[in-house]
């Protein structure tokens, strides 16, 4: 009747020894791997010590590159392989000397262990190091593998390996993503143009959602990289069918432009780096598409051409019924060095939305003493609160609230009239400082606000005339100063 109860002991009791010995067995591998890790990093630190400096030297040019190789390769000789690639990798990271780390990489035999290991070549496992690195061995032959070659292609594109495009063309279609996503980042960086059809096919076929796609903005990212020569690549793009592609296409031209843009204060794309047939597609065909995203990237390219259809087009775009088309061309406009006329901008000051007419108000700033005049007319003249609340901020940051309290003129001027509607809209902080500045204009102006029948600028008057009592009082002497005696006489007329 025991015999039972007896199995069952025995069954519980090997369960127990099973759990014992596989806990026994994870916590021997974690002491192993920590073990492994710590001599790895100490490894590292130590041939950090000695061969650090010697890298530091090369890469700063003190010390030739024969020299600096030869020394190199003498401490790589007593250094196991992956420890000194680890302290390579980790220069590369951080140095901005990207030639010499190519041709050392070179010469190192570095370049050509990752283009094997891009295309799966990978070194027979060495237990011994298995476990010290993040990437190490024995994931080069499991399901863990695109980490090496992730890896590889990533250290490819940062030493801006040329020779290695095709490779990193070819990795395009890993079974990974991950890979396939650096493989296009180290395109980018490398930014060969025999590489390019590839990435524009690639994007096609992601816009177009085909199955083991590329990230399109992985995409849109590496394309921005490479110079405006290729540019005439994305022309089929332009024309494509679907609006996503078209509009992925012109913002990549865009960002291509933007680049050496920022180098240049009056940047024009000639037609050197940019055909006609790229032109007329913006000019003629884009600026009329059917999708508002597209007309919007094509008003941002448009300023960057040479041809007399720029300004007519991007008019146009001014009246566009989407608001951010319209935005856009009112930015593009406020970028041109010069525009023959610049009274349609004034028209923008009164758009439905907000954003384009303080577009519209900043383009009109950057335009001096005619701009100035539109602002200042549209200012004294528009019936829209709105329309004028943005328009006096605007005059303030540019600073043309102190030139209106400079000659501010008659009072019945427009000058005048735009002092007193900044007054009785409460935009008095420009005022403010202004007046703070100097005396006989303050006494002047106030003077003549005091005729004013609003009740904002009579308390603007009142508060003003007393004000500066303290400050230009004089403690001593036998008479007040004339400025003290008119501000005086102001003060009891106007209480």
């Amino acid at each position: 009747m025991l015999a039972p109860h007896h199995d069952a002991a025995e069954v519980v009791f090997g369960l127990a020894l099973v759990v014992l010995l596989a806990t026994g067995t994870l916590v021997s591998l974690v002491l192993l791997r920590r073990h492994q890790r710590q001599k790895h990093f100490a490894a590292v630190d130590h041939l950090r010590e000695n061969l650090g400096a010697i890298l530091d030297s090369l890469l700063r040019g003190e010390i030739s590159y024969a020299k600096g190789l030869a020394a190199v390769q003498a401490g790589r000789r007593r250094a196991e392989e992956n420890i000194f690639e680890a302290l390579f990798e980790e220069k590369l990271l951080k140095a901005a000397n990207i030639p010499v780390l190519r041709q050392l990489a070179a010469d190192l035999g570095f370049v050509g262990r990752w283009q094997r290991r891009l295309q799966g070549d990978f070194e027979a496992p060495r237990f011994r190091y298995a476990f010290a690195q993040p990437g190490n061995r024995l994931a080069q032959a499991g399901p863990l593998s695109f980490l090496v070659r992730a890896k590889s292609a990533e250290f490819l594109g940062l030493i801006r390996h040329r020779p290695s495009w095709p490779l990193l063309v070819r990795a395009l279609d890993d079974r990974h993503q991950d890979v396939r996503a650096v493989a296009a980042r180290s395109l980018g960086l490398i930014a060969e143009p025999a590489s390019f059809p590839a990435l524009v096919k690639r994007l096609r076929d992601s816009l177009e959602g085909r199955p083991h796609s590329l990230s399109i903005r992985h995409l849109q990212s590496a394309m921005s990289r490479f110079p405006l020569e290729a540019a005439p690549e994305l022309l089929p793009c332009l024309d494509h069918a679907h609006p996503r592609v078209r509009f992925a296409a012109a913002d990549i031209i865009l960002k291509m432009i933007e680049r050496p843009a920022g180098y240049e204060l009056n940047f024009v794309l000639k037609p050197a780096l940019f055909p006609p047939a790229l032109v007329d597609c913006f000019l003629d065909r884009l600026v009329v598409d059917p999708d508002a995203d597209v007309r919007g990237r094509a008003a941002l390219v448009i300023p960057y051409l040479e041809d007399p259809r720029v300004i007519p087009a991007l008019w146009r775009l001014t009246t566009d019924s989407v608001w951010f088309v319209r935005l856009h061309a009112v930015r593009a406009l406020g970028r041109r060095r010069r525009l023959p006329e610049i009274t349609p901008l004034a028209r923008c000051l009164t758009d439905a939305h907000w954003r384009v007419r303080e577009a519209a108000a900043q383009a009109l700033a950057r335009r001096g003493s005619a701009g100035f005049a539109l602002l200042l007319e549209h200012f004294v003249t528009t019936p829209d609160r709105y329309s004028r609340e943005q328009v006096a901020e605007q005059m303030g940051r540019s600073g043309f609230i102190a030139s209106l309290l400079r000659r501010h003129g008659e009072a019945g001027g427009r000058e005048f009239r735009a002092i007193q509607l900044l007054i009785e809209t409460g935009k008095t902080n420009a005022i403010r400082s202004a007046l703070a500045g100097g005396r006989d204009e303050k006494l002047e102006l106030l003077s003549r606000l005091k005729a004013s029948p609003h009740a904002a600028v009579q308390s603007f008057v009142r508060q003003w005339a007393g004000k500066p009592r303290a400050a230009y009082s004089v403690p001593s002497g036998p008479a007040p100063a004339p400025e003290q005696r008119a501000e005086s006489s102001l003060d009891s007329s106007g209480s």
